[in-house]
């Protein structure tokens, strides 16, 4: 959401310039959610073209939601999603996060 809002609304730039560069460089989500309304959904339009890491626990009651985040509010080609054995909170196992490092490596390598 931080890096919508920042996209978005940052302020009139001088010399010509259109925007700031991002503040981030990848989201990792853990059971986030698409957001809810026209206002907030049109930040997400065009797809925020960050790296993503999303974690979707398998028995959520709001996967659905988060799979929408995942596929509607950011680029497909540099996103991962991820399914973990839990529902709506931070895994607890490790392949996880096995996998999250895995992620930043291949992400971020030289």
């Amino acid at each position: 959401m931080l890096s919508a809002l920042q996209r978005t609304f940052t302020p009139p730039r001088p010399y010509g310039l259109q925007e700031l560069p991002c503040l981030w460089r990848a989201a990792v989500l853990v059971c986030g959610f698409a957001p809810v309304g026209p206002r907030l959904a049109s930040l997400f339009t065009p797809p925020l073209p960050l790296p993503s890491f999303h974690v979707i626990g398998k028995t959520d009651p709001i996967a659905d939601r988060s799979e929408a985040l995942a596929l509607g509010c950011y680029e497909r080609e540099t996103q991962r999603v991820h399914y973990s054995n839990g529902g709506h909170r931070f895994p607890d196992g490790p392949e996880t996060y096995r996998e999250l490092g895995r992620w930043l490596a291949r992400t971020f390598a030289p």
